[in-house]
């Protein structure tokens, strides 16, 4: 499960350097277990990649382009499919996460869908509003 969690913590990192136009960060090198912890880096790191999808959104600029410096010979993208990607392809991690701790007999886990998400989010807002 460790390794599902570096991999998408990973991706979320360097997908958000490409768009922002940086130069990558290295890899985490997490070695804990604790549940804490690999919630305090995803937070820390969505919350990075969110704030950029919300601005480049804002500032109509998901057309725009970016080189993946990481392609061989190096790619430009769209800003708004690396965006999508990301969402993409760490919703199929979590399904894979989710189908790990129902094997080991975790009961009442989420969904995990986007709708459900987005009417718990709404709730909470509501609530703190």
């Amino acid at each position: 499960m460790s390794a599902t969690l570096r991999h998408m913590l990973g991706n979320i990192r360097v997908w958000t350097d490409l768009v922002a136009g940086r130069l990558v960060r290295p890899r985490l090198e997490i070695v804990t277990e604790s549940a804490d912890a690999w919630l305090e880096h995803f937070d820390a790191e969505y919350t990075a990649f969110a704030t950029l999808a919300r601005q480049l959104a804002d500032e109509q600029r998901l057309d725009d382009y970016f080189t993946d410096t990481l392609d061989t010979p190096p790619t430009r993208k769209t800003c708004g499919g690396a965006i999508a990607h990301l969402i993409l392809h760490n919703m199929h991690h979590r399904s894979e996460l989710l189908h790990m701790l129902a094997r080991l007999g975790v009961q009442n886990l989420l969904e995990g869908d986007l709708l459900s998400w987005e009417h718990t989010a709404s709730a909470s807002k509501i609530k703190n509003d």
